[in-house]
């Protein structure tokens, strides 16, 4: 094993780090769907049985599910903001050492390496200042949408959850009326064939 690794050992081992912590909050969203709904379903039981206090925990519970999710779904796409920042800045780096093998080759040609090196380290100091602002913007954003938010916070309205488990209590409901006439026609059968 090498005492220093090379540069694009080093990138490689980055990208990697982002890929798996990509995929892990890709992981935590499903996870998250399907928590939800479990949720869900507890809260038409709840609901089908009269329950009150059981559905105001739940809806609780599905409220901090909610909040959560849309953090995890602002952390992936911060990350991926910050990735495609990455990309850039490699690009913009591998631009400014092509230019500066080109600028190196036009002084020793021309013997003005005084004038384009300071003209290179000009770019790059104006393009390092353009850059940083922006950089420095999408870092600020992203960690902004990495705090916690409380269930009332969370832009889920009761309404919504109200919506959210009368649908799947009407699927219920409609499956439940399924059986009974499944059943009834059965016992229909049953007594056509005696």
């Amino acid at each position: 094993m090498a005492l220093f690794k090379s540069e694009s050992e080093r990138r490689a081992e980055r990208n990697l780090r982002i890929k798996q912590a990509m995929r892990e909050i890709q992981k935590n969203l499903q996870r998250g769907e399907k928590t939800l709904e479990g949720f869900k379903a507890k809260a038409v039981r709840a609901q089908q049985i009269g329950d009150q206090a059981q559905l105001a925990a739940i809806r609780g519970a599905m409220k901090r599910a909610f909040a959560l999710k849309r953090t995890q779904e602002r952390q992936l796409l911060a990350i991926e903001v910050a990735l495609q920042v990455k990309d850039q800045a490699e690009s913009v780096n591998a631009f400014a050492s092509a230019m500066k093998a080109v600028s190196q080759a036009v002084g020793a040609a021309f013997g003005r390496v005084e004038m384009i090196s300071s003209l290179e380290e000009y770019e790059k100091a104006m393009g390092k200042a353009a850059t940083l602002q922006d950089q420095m913007d999408v870092f600020l954003d992203a960690a902004s949408g990495m705090e916690t938010v409380d269930a009332d916070e969370s832009g889920v309205s009761d309404a919504e959850l109200d919506a959210f488990i009368e649908d799947a209590a009407v699927a219920a409901e409609g499956d439940l009326v399924d059986e009974r006439v499944r059943a009834g026609l059965e016992r229909v059968r049953k007594e056509m064939n005696r």
